[in-house]
């Protein structure tokens, strides 16, 4: 392309063109050097990006490749933590309000430096005494449902729920979810996040709450 815009601006008639009209040829000619040199910036990002990106077939997931979650061991495993009750709203994203995490300070044995956080589910609320949202929370405390709460209502519902601690039997679970990109135009969008992987805490069994044991023992032992 550079060496057809110099024979562009060589002349035929009045000697060479890019004699006559510097400037044009300079300005032109510096252009296609600038956009020459986005295009390969461009090219040269694009395969650095795909070359970082490993295809796995699903089907060696759990077997030849192994997820560790945020719990720092694979997922999963049965382990117990300590942990205590976090209100969502509290952390900076949409996702989570009028749900409740559980903040990880220890696995197993292991204290955790950099705690996370992370959403739970219960098989039962009836068999373990967690509520994952608000509403499951009033279920818990009022024993029936409601389709509406006010601020002031989860406030006491909080009160005695939030910031307790608590020491659980639990494994670790993970699934692609979310809004996945190039959706046809016309194709209306959902509320939600991105597509991308996430992870959530099942919750098996209380072992002790706020420093009161459960009567029937540890791990393996059922809950009142």
């Amino acid at each position: 392309m550079v060496a057809l815009m110099k024979r562009n601006l060589s002349s035929a008639e009045g000697g060479p063109r890019m004699g006559r009209y510097p400037d044009l040829y300079n300005h032109l000619f510096g252009q296609m050097r600038t956009t020459s040199f986005i295009l390969s910036a461009l090219v040269a990002s694009s395969s650095v990006r795909l070359s970082a990106q490993t295809n796995v077939d699903c089907h060696k997931l759990g077997k030849e490749v192994v997820i560790i979650g945020q719990l720092g061991v694979p997922l999963g495993t049965i382990v117990e933590i300590e942990a205590t009750v976090v209100a969502g709203r509290f952390i900076q994203s949409k996702e989570f309000m009028g749900v409740y995490l559980l903040r990880v300070t220890k696995v197993g044995s292991n204290s955790v430096s950099k705690p996370p956080t992370c959403p739970f589910r219960t098989h039962s609320c009836a068999e373990v005494k967690l509520a994952p949202d608000e509403f499951s929370l009033y279920e818990l405390k009022k024993g029936k449902k409601t389709g509406s709460l006010s601020d002031s209502q989860v406030a006491e519902l909080e009160r005695g729920y939030v910031g307790r601690a608590y020491r659980l039997l639990v494994y670790e679970e993970g699934v692609y979810t979310g809004i996945p990109p190039d959706l046809p135009k016309d194709y209306p969008i959902w509320q939600g996040q991105s597509f991308g992987f996430r992870t959530h805490l099942i919750v098996l069994r209380i072992i002790e709450e706020s420093g009161k044991p459960n009567p029937h023992g540890g791990a393996t032992g059922r809950q009142p």
